[in-house]
């Protein structure tokens, strides 16, 4: 489970047609990203995360896209 604090990544499955190019790229590099904050925090992995970009910039992201794993 997820929470505020972690460092995370996008998970690889989780790209698809609709992607975009920052996605795929974060995806492809295992580019790490802060959890800012849990959306929607008793839905866990269907939850959103608010999350901090390396550039200093906040996107949002589905949990269940999101995995701890930094190898």
């Amino acid at each position: 489970m997820l929470k505020l604090g972690d460092l995370v990544r996008v998970r690889k499955t989780a790209i698809s047609n609709w992607s975009t190019k920052w996605f795929i790229d974060f995806a492809e590099s295992k580019t790490p990203m802060l959890v800012v904050k849990v959306l929607y925090p008793k839905l866990h992995m269907k939850s959103h995360m608010e999350l901090l970009r390396p550039d200093g910039s906040i996107c949002y992201i589905r949990g269940e896209d999101l995995t701890k794993r930094m190898w």
